[in-house]
């Protein structure tokens, strides 16, 4: 999909909900799309502020909250309580360093996700309407400051696990 067709749906969405788009709301959403790292309110603020210098930062928390609400932007709270915002609207999911608060996407098979919905269904009788898959855990930036290397600690067995050295951060997903 093109990002023009993108934005415009994003205008639609808020026109939608009786929200008129701005010069400050569309700097916000570009800056929350061309950042992938998922930032925070703070980092949307200093890029938003190359193109409008005079945006205030109440304004981009504002914008952010009026984007979530629409749907345009997701929103992710981290272990440490900061929120952090995705341009990806995208069905994905996320996993969060537990240390630094560091996010990055994954995209499990689909097939797998609809695995876990329809036996979420048929343990609890609920009909899934919605879900977020996110996981916990160490990045690999923090595992090697805490001199963790390429061992972890596995979270449900306490044994410790060896990452293959074909694997790389991210990939499987």
């Amino acid at each position: 999909m093109r990002l023009g067709l993108i934005i415009d749906k994003a205008f639609a969405t808020m026109i939608g909900s009786q929200r008129r788009s701005t010069q400050q709301r569309q700097a916000v959403i570009d800056a929350v799309r061309a950042l992938h790292d998922h930032p925070t309110a703070d980092r949307v603020f200093f890029e938003v502020r190359k193109r409008l210098p005079s945006i205030s930062l109440g304004t981009v928390y504002r914008n952010l909250n009026i984007l979530v609400e629409a749907g345009t932007v997701a929103e992710i709270s981290t272990p440490e309580n900061v929120r952090r915002y995705d341009g990806n609207t995208h069905r994905h999911g996320h996993v969060v360093c537990t240390r630094c608060g560091a996010v990055a996407d994954i995209r499990p098979p689909a097939e797998a996700t609809e695995a876990v919905v329809k036996a979420t269904e048929f343990a609890t009788g609920y009909r899934v309407d919605w879900h977020r898959l996110e996981f916990r855990g160490v990045c690999p930036n923090c595992a090697s400051r805490a001199g963790l290397g390429g061992e972890f600690e596995h979270a449900a067995g306490g044994e410790t696990a060896r990452r293959s050295q074909s694997a790389k951060p991210g990939s499987g997903f």
